[in-house]
């Protein structure tokens, strides 16, 4: 892995890993992206390029991102959400103004109430508000939206889900949606073609089912083709496909987890010890392992590595916190992880090669960032108000 400077690691909040780039949000708000910024859909301008390293997002007071292929919303302290990307099939909201320029986010105004957490899939969406209440909107592609087989095939904005309990968590692969509610039972829709909502045999779902795990469930995760669960004893529950094989069972863990993050192939786990565990496959070197071990059938403990305090996994990577120092593994087209990235073929992917010693800052300079980030959110807002 790759250690990143201590004074960037300090300010960084959260870390969310997409299709097409990386975002890290620092605690004051500021949130940078680095990748591919096809359609625009990392916010950060410069419309279908690459961006030189970690470049400011148009979005002040940042608190969440979610990104899928080409569309990416940015969740505010405030609970407003901000859209960009693909425009069509009502994924940015029913009243998007077109004429707003491509690379600024736009406001979603279609939500009835403040949203806590929002999860972009390949077609359609998700959203759980403040009150614990779900939307869904988009395509209603393999029942995504959960309203049933004989309803509209597209929704433009948020429709809400009539669950009967208060919803405490969500989560999307890229078509299949899950919901958390306050009892911890977990319900599944959409699409289950390669087993993702465990225990249930039917291929697709178009209305929220109950999901049978064995025990209330606490934290829900999900990425392509994968559902991953953390019940109230710590166990962990896997169901989906994983490098082409079916999976749906707990993992065998000694110890008790306290958290869960899921990639596209790998599991990063961590538990009350700050230990942490990999389970799945490393491409791009993302799950750290010096041992060659590609592809993990059961939980493999990390290490040579200092107490882990905060985990974040997505895409072909993995982010581990701990005591003044940020650890990284996997892939690194773009420089993502903040070091170095090789040069490549084309359609060859830079990755790191197990836990690998290094202290490069990310080249740029925050406070331009903010200011920049300032003027652009100030200037969309009054070209949209004179439209």
């Amino acid at each position: 892995m790759v250690q990143l400077v201590e004074s960037v690691g300090e300010q960084i909040n959260n870390i969310s890993i997409g299709s097409y780039g990386t975002f890290i949000i620092l605690k004051d708000g500021t949130a940078l992206a680095n990748g591919y910024n096809k359609n625009g859909c990392l916010g950060a301008g410069d419309r279908n390029s690459y961006l030189s390293g970690y470049s400011p997002v148009y979005v002040s007071n940042v608190n969440q991102i979610t990104n899928c292929q080409e569309t990416t919303f940015f969740l505010q302290n405030d609970g407003t959400v901000h859209g960009i990307g693909r425009r069509d099939r009502g994924r940015l909201g029913s009243r998007v103004d077109k004429d707003i320029p491509n690379g600024i986010p736009t406001v979603i105004t279609d939500f009835p109430e403040p949203i806590r957490k929002i999860k972009a899939g390949y077609h359609s969406d998700i959203a759980l508000s403040v009150s614990g209440e779900v939307y869904c909107w988009g395509e209603n592609r393999f029942y995504a939206l959960g309203i049933g087989s004989d309803n509209e095939l597209l929704k433009l904005g948020p429709t809400k889900l009539p669950f009967t309990r208060t919803v405490k968590d969500i989560a999307t692969t890229t078509e299949t949606f899950v919901a958390v509610d306050e009892n911890g039972q977990c319900y599944g829709w959409g699409r289950n073609e390669n087993g993702e909502l465990f225990g249930i045999l039917n291929t697709w779902i178009d209305t929220p089912s109950p999901i049978p795990y064995p025990a209330p469930i606490m934290k829900i995760e999900a990425a392509a083709n994968k559902v991953v669960a953390l019940d109230i004893h710590g166990s962990v529950h896997v169901s989906g496909l994983f490098l082409r094989e079916h999976v749906c069972n707990t993992l065998p863990l000694q110890r008790p987890i306290r958290d869960v993050q899921c990639g596209y192939q790998h599991v990063v786990m961590i538990d009350e010890y700050g230990s942490v565990y990999m389970f799945g496959a490393g491409l791009c070197g993302c799950m750290g392992t010096q041992s060659g071990r590609y592809h993990l059938d059961s939980p493999v403990l990390v290490e040579r590595i200092p107490k882990i305090s905060q985990i974040f996994a997505g895409g072909h990577q993995s982010w581990l916190f701990g005591d003044h120092q940020v650890l990284v593994a996997g892939e690194n087209n773009n420089g993502e992880l903040g070091v170095h990235a090789e040069s490549k073929k084309k359609g060859e992917r830079d990755g790191t090669n197990g836990f690998i010693s290094s202290c490069i800052p990310f080249e740029m300079n925050l406070r331009p960032a903010r200011e920049v980030n300032q003027q652009v959110r100030l200037s969309a807002e009054r070209n949209h108000a004179a439209s």
